[in-house]
């Protein structure tokens, strides 16, 4: 059993979670942030089979794009009380990281089925009953 943890950009996760789901795989996402844009990314965890880690990895790299996206480098003082105003650039950011770990134990724990809720409504009558 494997477990991967794929950050990817936040206008990814849509298309590869039903792009996951759609080929039977189960997954969990997380945002996070982080990274040279501090860009929010979200982080999709992915329980499999070894032998299917290359199947995700194909719709991860058929899903998550990369893109152009304006920074300003960081430029370093010329001298004390000289600034220099950085020029904007555009910088390749996107496609995924991806984390590969194994999983000692595996367990999917279901519990015991939920109570049916009662309304408000039947609450309250029941109490003026009284």
């Amino acid at each position: 059993m494997r477990l991967i943890l794929a950050v990817v950009q936040r206008a990814d996760v849509p298309e590869l979670l039903t792009a996951l789901t759609g080929a039977g795989f189960r997954a969990t996402v997380i945002g996070s942030r982080g990274g040279f844009l501090r860009i929010g990314s979200m982080t999709v965890m992915i329980g499999v089979d070894g032998a299917l880690v290359p199947e995700v990895f194909a719709i991860i790299t058929r899903v998550c794009r990369h893109r152009m996206r304006p920074a300003l480098p960081l430029v370093p003082a010329i001298e004390p009380g000289v600034m220099a105003m950085p020029y904007p650039v555009e910088i390749t950011a996107g496609g995924a990281v991806c984390f590969t770990l194994n999983v000692a134990r595996f367990v999917r724990i279901q519990g015991a089925p939920a109570e049916p809720q009662r309304s408000t409504r039947a609450r309250r009558s029941t109490a003026h009953a009284r």
